[in-house]
Parts: structure tokens; sequence; C-alpha cells
């Protein structure tokens, strides 16, 4: 089964739990370190339906990539994680129905519900 969900963060620490957490309750997840290796692994995984992204990266942050993948993808769901206030989501974002945010720190059960909830969720 190809990867129906891509976590999108420089830290490690943080996306491979929830990789692990997605695949203990039968969600196939990949891991990107930056938004350019996510555009990357969206563009040859064409199976992925929601993208949970971290909003500060180096290389590509979470705005930009969120904005050019649902313009190429339009049907694909994301979720920007973000711990700082500051990082308030641009009006072009707040506008997609398909762009939700999720403010850090965060349970991992309740990131994996909300997960869960996008993907069964029609377009």
């Amino acid at each position: 089964m190809s990867a129906r969900v891509l976590i999108v963060d420089d830290h490690p620490d943080l996306r491979e739990p929830i990789i692990e957490k997605l695949s203990q309750m039968g969600i196939s997840a990949i891991g990107a370190g930056d938004g350019v290796e996510a555009l990357e692994l969206l563009a040859k995984n064409p199976g992925i339906a929601v993208m949970l992204s971290d909003i500060r990266m180096p290389r590509m942050g979470g705005h930009d990539l969120a904005l050019e993948a649902t313009r190429t993808y339009p049907h694909l769901k994301v979720m920007l994680m973000t711990g700082f206030s500051e990082d308030a989501i641009p009006a072009a974002l707040m506008r997609s129905r398909q762009i939700r945010t999720l403010f850090k720190p965060f349970a991992l059960n309740g990131m994996a519900e909300l997960v869960r909830q996008m993907l069964v969720a029609p377009d």
C-alpha cells in the first residue's frame, strides 16, 4: 500500500513518533525533513491524501509547502503544526477548507485522531 499520510518536520524526534503512532492505528505514513523533500515525496507517492507539516523548517517552510502542494495536488488535505502564535496562517491558506492548524505541544492520540478524521472526510 502506498503512503496515505506525509509527515514533514525537520526534527526526527517529533516526526518519527508521529509516523509510529499512525502506523499503530493502521495508517500508512512516511516522513520528510523539509518542504523540498516533501514535494519530491508527493510526486513519487500519488496515494498521499493528508500532509501534516511543521511551519518552521529549513529550505522550504510549511506555509510555502502548503501553498505549492495544494496547488499541485488539489485534493491533498493539509494540517500545519506550529508552536509559535506569530506563525499566523496567511489569508490564502485560511481560505482553503483543506488546511487546518495544530498547535504544539499536542497529544499524539489527539493528533492521530485528527489525521484519521481527515482521511475519512469527504473532499
